[in-house]
């Protein structure tokens, strides 16, 4: 049977965020006003990559890809900081895609507290079920209620992914840096979003791989300006970081096995 991994099953009308049994809307995963809205294709990334499916079952989704996942009001909210994650892709986009030397790390002015709930938003509507995460526990408040602080517990990355395939990847269970093995204080829960031109990753864990955090701006005022420094990755690998190329140790459930991949038609 095919499964369509953008939608709950058909019984299933609760809001990601809120937890209401209402109607559900379509978001649009990454917003379509940052990949213009193209038709895509997509496919699971669990057999994509790690069961090295090399003709995996490719879907269609027209006008970008979305998940009908959460309600009409939480769905506007998360608007706010769509907008602000459009200007900051697009400045990013002009920086890199121009004929000049770029040197490293791009200083980008946004406005950071509403792009990172905006990710925040995204990464829990990416989901085709409600379960008690603590990541997913954790963010609701703040989410619904922009006058919350974004939670301490929650660290968020970001760097420059010069790549045109998407990745959305929710709970998984991997080392935090390969070289470190397999002690337990190495592992960690993540949750991955990447589009061009910016890859984020969300995790329990305050330092990974060399990327600055986005720490500092859990408590700014949500529509104040602030500045990104971002860097490329440091594998540059659209694969990077969540590739069994790059860590001795992954693990997941359903909702990790439910990752996508997606491009342009």
């Amino acid at each position: 049977m095919k499964i369509d991994r953008r939608k709950k099953d058909k019984n299933d009308s609760t809001c990601n965020i809120c937890l209401d049994e209402i109607k559900l809307s379509k978001d649009h995963v990454p917003p379509k006003g940052v990949t213009g809205g193209a038709d895509v294709v997509y496919s699971n990334w669990l057999g994509q990559k790690l069961l090295a499916n090399q003709n995996p079952r490719l879907q269609q989704s027209q006008s970008g890809f979305y998940f009908q996942t959460i309600c009409s009001s939480c769905n506007s909210r998360m608007n706010r900081g769509d907008s602000f994650l459009k200007e900051l892709s697009k400045s990013i986009i002009k920086i890199i895609e121009s004929p000049l030397i770029i040197e490293y790390p791009l200083t980008v002015k946004t406005r950071p507290n509403a792009v990172i709930r905006a990710i925040l938003g995204h990464l829990l509507a990416s989901k085709r079920q409600v379960d008690s995460m603590v990541f997913d526990d954790l963010v609701r408040p703040c989410l619904q209620d922009y006058s919350l602080p974004i939670p301490k517990d929650i660290h968020l990355y970001c760097w420059i992914h010069p790549f045109q395939k998407t990745f959305i990847i929710r709970d998984l269970c991997m080392q935090i840096s390969k070289e470190a093995g397999f002690d337990i204080d190495n592992i960690s829960h993540f949750h991955f979003l990447k589009f061009y031109p910016l890859g984020f990753a969300i995790t329990a864990t305050p330092e990974f791989e060399g990327i600055k955090n986005l720490d500092n701006f859990h408590d700014y005022p949500l529509e104040a300006e602030g500045e990104f420094k971002l860097n490329l990755a440091p594998i540059n690998s659209e694969n990077w970081p969540h590739d069994a190329e790059y860590r001795d140790f992954l693990a997941f459930g359903k909702t990790g096995a439910d990752g996508l991949t997606a491009k342009n038609k």
